[in-house]
C-alpha cells in the first residue's frame, strides 16, 4: 500500500549519528538548566549586593551561549533524523514491484532508479486499433478485452489522435479491472 517500505539503505551509521546527536542535546539541556539556576542565584545575589555585576554578566552570557549551543545541537539532531528518514524508500501509491534495477547491497549514485513500481489498481491496456475503429470508440464505455486466456470488461479512458507510422493504428487506452494481472 501507499507508504509501505519498499527499500532501505544501510542506516547503522546514520542511527549512531542520531543517537549521538540526541545524547549531545540531552547533555546541553542539562547544562542549560544548571546555568539557568546559577543565573537565578546570581541575580538574587546582585540584587542583595553580595556579588559583582561582572560575575553576574559572565553567568548570564554563559547561559546564553548554552542556549545557542542547544539550537545548534537541535539542528544536528534534526539533520541526523532526516538522514535516517531519507534512507527509507516508501511506496508513493499502492503497487507492485515490476522490475528491480539494482541488486540488494549494490552501491548506486543519488538519483539512480532502483526499481519500477506499478500501480496496484487501475492497470491500463494500451492497444493499437485501426483508425476507423478508434473513431467509433467512446471514452467512458466498457469494452470486452481478451488478455492471454482471460476476458475482461475494461473502460475506455481515451483514444490518442496520433497515428503510429509503423502500424498505422491509433492508441486506445483502457482501464483494466483490479482483478487483471499486469503483463510485460
Amino acid at each position: 500500500g501507499a507508504g509501505s517500505i519498499i527499500a532501505t539503505l544501510d542506516i547503522d551509521r546514520r542511527l549512531a549519528q542520531l543517537r549521538a546527536a540526541e545524547a549531545e542535546l540531552e547533555r546541553i539541556n542539562a547544562d542549560l538548566e544548571l546555568a539557568k539556576r546559577k543565573r537565578e542565584r546570581f541575580e538574587d545575589l546582585v540584587d542583595r549586593g553580595l556579588t559583582s555585576r561582572q560575575q553576574f554578566d559572565e553567568v548570564q552570557l554563559g547561559e546564553q551561549a548554552l542556549a545557542q549551543a542547544r539550537m545548534a545541537s537541535r539542528a544536528r539532531r534534526d539533520s541526523a533524523a532526516l538522514d535516517v528518514e531519507k534512507s527509507t524508500l516508501r511506496a508513493p501509491f499502492p503497487g507492485v514491484v515490476a522490475q528491480r534495477f539494482a541488486q540488494e547491497g549494490t552501491v548506486v549514485a543519488a538519483g539512480t532508479p532502483v526499481l519500477r513500481l506499478l500501480e496496484q489498481s487501475g492497470f491500463e491496456a494500451h492497444i493499437g486499433v485501426p483508425t476507423p475503429v478508434g473513431g467509433r470508440l467512446t471514452p467512458g464505455n466498457f469494452y470486452s478485452l481478451r488478455l492471454g486466456d482471460q476476458r475482461y470488461e475494461a473502460q475506455l479512458r481515451g483514444v490518442r489522435t496520433d497515428v503510429d507510422p509503423t502500424t498505422l493504428t491509433v492508441g486506445a487506452v483502457f482501464v483494466l479491472p483490479p482483478t487483471a494481472a499486469p503483463m510485460a
